[in-house]
């Protein structure tokens, strides 16, 4: 099955970088992404403890001039950032009948082979653990269904955010920070090859993003990400 309708797909190395920019960063590339029609494919960590609220998330439980949170553009619930890895990816709209609910779950499936093949016995939640009992909620309190997790424990998770015909994916892996290394890079990318059909004849060999790319990121990060205006919508 292939999902990524996109001229060329571009896997960029990991990074650890502060909360603002990273979100700012995946922004940005989806926006290349739009202009271009080349997907992208990234890992990256947090320079310090953060987290970040899902776009339609209430924010009355946090100080707006805090710098350490700030509002994603994909949904879901409050995610502390800091010891996990984040894995976003920009693709085209799906096309015939294929739901969101079957791409959700053929990432995670990779996300959950890696996981094991790196010793964690991650497994797959069939449906939603329990209710949302507030706007104010945790992600990894609420897992739902095609979410990863470690007897009843939610590990991996994440959303989706849709802009014209392209969509951005935002996942969190909180799991032991030792593991990171081993998590991300040539592994991950081989495993999204696998299950998910359609990459190997486009996704690229690791490639640096471009500093005109990061120099937009940062002034987005500040203008956009760190403003109280972003922050309080």
């Amino acid at each position: 099955m292939s999902v990524m309708q996109a001229n060329r797909i571009y896997f960029y190395p990991y990074e650890t970088q502060e909360l603002n920019f990273n979100m700012a960063l995946d922004e940005v590339l989806l926006d290349e992404s739009i202009e271009k029609g080349t997907a992208f494919f990234r890992c990256y960590g947090f320079s310090f403890r953060s987290c970040s609220i899902g776009y339609f998330q209430a924010h009355s439980f946090l100080d707006p001039h805090d710098e350490s949170w700030t509002r994603r553009l994909t949904g879901g619930g409050r995610v502390d950032h800091g010891e996990d890895m984040v894995i976003s990816l920009s693709f085209h709209r799906l096309s015939g009948n294929r739901s969101i609910l079957v791409l959700y779950r053929d990432i995670h499936a990779a996300i959950r082979a890696v996981l094991i093949k790196a010793g964690i016995p991650a497994e797959v939640f069939k449906e939603r653990s329990q209710p949302l009992v507030s706007r104010n909620y945790r992600c990894f309190d609420a897992p739902v269904e095609q979410d990863l997790g470690i007897e009843g424990r939610k590990i991996a998770g994440g959303a989706l955010y849709r802009r014209k015909d392209w969509f951005l994916y935002q996942g969190s892996i909180q799991t032991d920070h030792d593991m990171i290394s081993v998590l991300s890079g040539n592994e991950m990318k081989r495993q999204f090859v696998d299950k998910i059909g359609g990459l190997s004849d486009r996704l690229s060999e690791e490639v640096l993003i471009p500093e005109k790319l990061k120099d937009r990121a940062r002034i987005l990060a500040g203008e956009k990400y760190k403003s109280i205006h972003w922050k309080i919508k």
